[in-house]
């Protein structure tokens, strides 16, 4: 009765919080004749508590950093603007994989960089990394005069086209705009690695 006549808690639920209290060593009480005395446990205690829970957490933090790791997938964006930031692309599809697949394909690279496109395809050649390349069907005159080693092409309906090039490679999508001056996206996602891959295949 005196401890509710201090606190804004209804009487009936000060005996479940007593008894909570208690039982995590918070409190301690004692009768005496009929009544029931509580008393609150040495400050310090508090503090003991604390420690506990706090080396408790120390141990299951490993695990949980873990579990937090593994559940979200890290990923990276770069832009890259101009034909030396394109080149930087292109030289990354060739460190990270032995597969490269493009689409979108509408023959901006051979035009815009001509010198470099002759010494990537050398360069493609030279680590036997194979390109497959799917070209809107209005291109299969200019490919057929213009053939690279180490490719597979298919041509598919212009109703597909697209003005960007897709470079699908490694764990990367990197998008290619041919604006003046050019912009590519490079994005680094095995789940949107994932996603372009089904799509392309």
């Amino acid at each position: 009765t005196e401890i509710a006549s201090k606190i804004p808690v209804h009487r009936v639920n000060i005996y479940d919080i007593l008894k909570r209290l208690t039982e995590k060593g918070l409190v301690s009480s004692v009768i005496e004749g009929k009544s029931k005395f509580y008393s609150a446990t040495e400050p310090d205690y508090f503090l003991k508590i604390l420690q506990q829970k706090e080396d408790m957490f120390k141990k299951i933090l490993p695990t949980l950093e873990l579990k937090r790791n593994s559940s979200k997938e890290n990923y990276e964006v770069n832009v890259f603007q101009g034909k030396k930031g394109i080149q930087a692309i292109l030289e990354d599809t060739l460190k990270q994989s032995k597969t490269i697949r493009v689409f979108g394909a509408q023959g901006n690279f051979a035009e815009n960089l001509p010198i470099y496109f002759e010494q990537y395809n050398m360069k493609r050649q030279k680590s036997k990394a194979k390109m497959k390349i799917i070209h809107s069907e209005k291109l299969r005159e200019w490919r057929n005069k213009h053939p690279i080693e180490f490719a597979d092409v298919k041509f598919i309906s212009q109703l597909y086209d697209s003005p960007a090039t897709t470079f699908i490679y490694g764990d990367k999508v990197a998008i290619i705009l041919w604006m003046t001056p050019p912009i590519g996206i490079s994005i680094s996602s095995k789940e949107l690695f994932k996603s372009y891959l089904a799509f392309f295949n």
